[in-house]
């Protein structure tokens, strides 16, 4: 029996051994779910590897986009800088029109002034001609008589 104090019995070994296989076969449980565990983490990886790579592919197509329409907002406001120097251009062109029209008005004006002014120098002047061939003939007349 004092052998038996030292060494542990058959069942007691038993036990021990049941309960290592049982603490195995829960590590081993737990090994494989961190195992599952683990390859559901590398596939969600490489799927948020491949989201990533699709979404930088979208910001560099949208900094793309953006640089086009800069550059389309740049030439449309340089177009519409040139169109706003055209239609100054047109207003001033316009106004020098409106005053060479003001000057053609009065010119006009004056040139009526002086028609009528020579219209009525030509009727005194008909009106003494009249006068002085009637003169002439009266003298004609006399002279004849």
């Amino acid at each position: 029996m004092p052998k038996k104090t030292k060494e542990k019995s058959k069942d007691e070994l038993i036990g021990e051994l049941e309960g290592l296989v049982d603490v195995l076969s829960s590590d081993m449980i737990t090994a494989l779910d961190i195992k599952n565990e683990k390859k559901k983490l590398l596939k969600q990886i490489k799927e948020l590897k491949a989201e990533e790579r699709e979404l930088k592919d979208m910001v560099d197509e949208l900094k793309e986009t953006r640089t086009k329409m800069e550059q389309e907002l740049e030439r449309k406001e340089q177009e519409e800088d040139s169109l706003k120097l055209e239609i100054d251009g047109m207003k001033e062109d316009k106004a020098k029109a409106e005053s060479e029209k003001v000057t053609l008005e009065s010119q006009i004006k004056h040139l009526k002034q002086e028609k009528e002014e020579i219209n009525t120098s030509l009727e005194k002047t008909n009106d003494i001609l009249i006068k002085l061939k009637n003169h002439i003939s009266e003298f004609d007349e006399d002279i004849k008589s």
